[in-house]
């Protein structure tokens, strides 16, 4: 393409040849010609431009909400006898909506590796696919640019933004009293697991269990052991309606995600069972399983899961419910507070003992602008029945300090 000092010196040309056309003066061609060769000498070196020069880009392959990263370009010249003159654009999609391009402009560079480095921020999770390089070649006299579009490609994948969960209500549900066999919650990393076993005389009378030793005639004690068959599935709703509340990446739904992903993240290194359910049509119901393999899969889940479907977490829970164990927890999050929501959490605890664990969005917080109300009090009320204690999590909470004390 052409630029405005193109355009005049071919008017300055043409000028003078139509001068020298009237007045014969040979020097007047002369001049003339000169200027249109050098045009055109110019156009012909700014072709050369285009193939003399190759680029690669290197960055981090994994990354994490919020995060900086250093992405690096190389400018590679086959042939190192000129200099160059170029303008890059690199696009960047992970990055805002006013900030998904980034330009550079390389002066008469002489090597022939340039590398130039810059920052991004990983302003939201998901798949990313960085790319293409838009350059922008211009010849040494800047008469003529060229734009070209390198296909250089670079995947990112940006995790949820995982924050650190010190204590979370270890509730497994209400066993029935069984002699020799039961739970009890402790002040632990896991529940403590107690039975009966024979006396041994390294064991002191205090372990003694009377009762026990009654019935069966001989000396029995209690033996402590600790349990980490914790078991928990999680209900991420993902219903459009409810969810999407709030603006690009502090709506509610962004908030669930991240929570999500610190709890399963808390649930892996206290070596619990946990899975993931929603409504959503492209997240795949990852079930009861443990162990950092098991973590990965949910998380890349997570990774990319959106708020697209129009089904309740009520519609939802009541659906698979099947799939969540007897005598675990079911940790739920939601904006959605409803009375079949709590109905079905009843259920499960009465018939299943199926303890629930809710962690209930204040839509109104997200709202814009926000609404000043209060809910607070209602919520817990409404899970009285439930004997649990929700955590409510309103816009701009510091997410950690719910989850700092024992409830």
């Amino acid at each position: 393409m052409p630029t405005k000092k193109t355009v005049l010196t071919l008017l300055f040309a043409l000028i003078i040849l139509l001068e020298a056309w009237v007045s014969g003066i040979f020097l007047l061609y002369f001049a003339s010609l000169s200027i249109i060769i050098t045009l055109l000498l110019s156009y012909l070196f700014l072709l050369f431009l285009l193939f003399n020069l190759q680029f690669s880009r290197k960055i981090a392959e994994t990354a994490s909400e919020g995060d900086t990263i250093a992405i690096e370009i190389k400018i590679y010249k086959k042939i190192n006898l000129f200099d160059h003159h170029i303008e890059i654009r690199d696009n960047l999609p992970l990055s805002l909506p006013l900030k998904q391009t980034k330009m550079l402009s390389v002066l008469n560079f002489q090597t022939k590796i340039y590398t130039f480095s810059y920052q991004a921020i990983c302003s939201r999770r998901g798949v990313y696919s960085l790319g293409p390089v838009n350059v922008k070649f211009f010849d040494p006299l800047s008469f003529f640019f060229v734009q070209k579009k390198y296909q250089v490609y670079s995947k990112l994948i940006v995790y949820p933004q995982i924050f650190y969960i010190k204590r979370l209500s270890q509730t497994l549900g209400n066993f029935a009293p069984r002699f020799g066999s039961q739970t009890t919650r402790i002040s632990g990393n896991y529940e403590e697991f107690y039975g009966i076993r024979e006396y041994q005389k390294e064991d002191g009378w205090r372990k003694i269990h009377w009762r026990s030793s009654a019935r069966l005639l001989r000396l029995m004690v209690k033996h402590f052991e600790i349990s980490s068959q914790w078991r928990t599935m999680l209900f991420l709703d993902t219903n459009a309606d409810k969810m999407l509340v709030g603006k690009g990446t502090n709506n509610a739904f962004e908030y669930a995600v991240r929570i999500a992903a610190s709890l399963f993240k808390y649930l892996m290194f206290k070596k619990a069972f946990f899975g993931l359910i929603s409504a959503n049509k492209n997240l795949s119901d990852q079930y009861i399983n443990r162990g950092e393999k098991h973590f990965s899969k949910i998380i890349n889940e997570l990774t990319t899961v959106e708020a697209d479907s129009d089904q309740s977490i009520y519609s939802c829970l009541n659906e698979k419910q099947h799939l969540i164990p007897d005598t675990s927890s079911v940790i739920i999050i939601t904006c959605d507070l409803s009375k079949h929501l709590i109905g079905i959490l009843q259920s499960l605890k009465l018939h299943r003992n199926i303890a629930a664990i809710p962690i209930i969005l204040n839509a109104d917080s997200f709202c814009t602008p926000a609404k000043n109300i209060d809910n607070t009090t209602g919520i817990k009320n409404a899970f009285n029945k439930l004997s649990c204690h929700p955590y409510i999590i309103n816009y701009q909470d510091n997410l950690c300090a719910h989850f700092m004390k024992e409830r």
